[in-house]
């Protein structure tokens, strides 16, 4: 199983069966904390990418985060394998988890949903259950506090069939639950929104122009829908995945990051000036400090 490594405890029963947590992570000395971003590993036996792992663990653990959230994407090929043809490469991406010192909390991506292009799209559970058992959550989408701070984690990946296999968006039952969650948090209380498909992006605007929209498999479909739900509320920081570049968008007092990619290009190099690496995002107290921080690999794909 890959740690969830944070220490947690029950608050209350939210909506679903789900849950509250507290992570025991340690806060920085000014109020605020220090988290490392990750995301998209694309985690695979394959082009060495193994010998990889232990090189970004220790350049996450080198600049000694208080928490690390991995955005989804943990391993690759997942969407079109069975579980069987999954299991080498979630043993890729426990060698990473397990060399990293802070506690980690992961999110889904459309890669970690194991056999999903297989599977009936009306069947939500299926693709998710390798992500589960590999992670130990409970559930794909869930909440906790850390540092002053209430951490949201969705999952934004929902599979249609079709050419396009997913879009991004929220079920029904995770909306109601989202809902709930926010009426259980202060009003005061700031919000870091995690999501492996992008809410707010320039990327599709930069590589196709005005003229032609985002696909739906790159994006949130509803995400002003969604950012609705956080009107009245303090959204700090949204970290969001997928792209395999990186990102800061300042938005209606919101930080957006897109994290890049531990895999960059999916292990073929840097992606359009986006190397291989991670995000060092310290949360202030009354504020949000991004930078992006490559680690010393070179993409071995041809």
């Amino acid at each position: 199983m890959i740690r969830d490594w944070c220490r947690v405890y029950a608050l209350a029963g939210l909506l679903g069966g789900g849950m509250a947590m507290t992570c025991g992570c340690a806060a920085t000395n000014d109020g605020g904390m220090r988290v490392v971003f990750y995301s998209d590993v694309q985690a695979t036996t394959q082009w060495g990418v193994p010998e990889a792992m232990p090189i970004a663990a220790d350049a996450i653990n080198a600049v000694h985060p208080d928490l690390v959230i991995a955005g989804g994407d943990l391993i690759g090929g997942g969407f079109t394998a069975n579980p069987q043809e999954a299991e080498e490469n979630w043993a890729v991406y426990a060698s990473l988890v397990e060399r990293i010192e802070a506690p980690v909390k992961n999110a889904i991506g459309n890669h970690d949903l194991v056999g999903a292009a297989r599977a009936d799209p009306s069947d939500w559970s299926a693709p998710r259950s390798s992500f589960l058992k590999h992670t130990g959550l409970d559930r794909t989408y869930y909440a906790f506090d850390a540092g002053g701070y209430h951490f949201i984690v969705l999952d934004t990946v929902q599979v249609v069939g079709g050419d396009l296999g997913y879009e991004g968006g929220l079920d029904p039952a995770q909306r109601e639950w989202l809902v709930s969650d926010l009426a259980r948090v202060e009003v005061d209380k700031p919000i870091v929104l995690v999501s492996h498909m992008p809410l707010l992006s320039v990327f599709p605007l930069a590589r196709n122009g005005w003229a032609e929209p985002a696909a739906r498999n790159r994006v949130i479909l509803d995400a002003n829908k969604l950012l609705d739900l956080f009107s009245d509320r303090r959204l700090e920081l949204v970290l969001q995945g997928h792209l395999h570049v990186f990102e800061k968008i300042e938005w209606r007092g919101t930080t957006f990051v897109t994290g890049g990619a531990v895999s960059a290009n999916w292990w073929k190099g840097a992606r359009l000036g986006t190397e291989e690496g991670f995000c060092v995002v310290d949360l202030n107290g009354d504020g949000v400090d991004v930078r992006y921080q490559s680690y010393e690999w070179e993409g071995r794909r041809d």
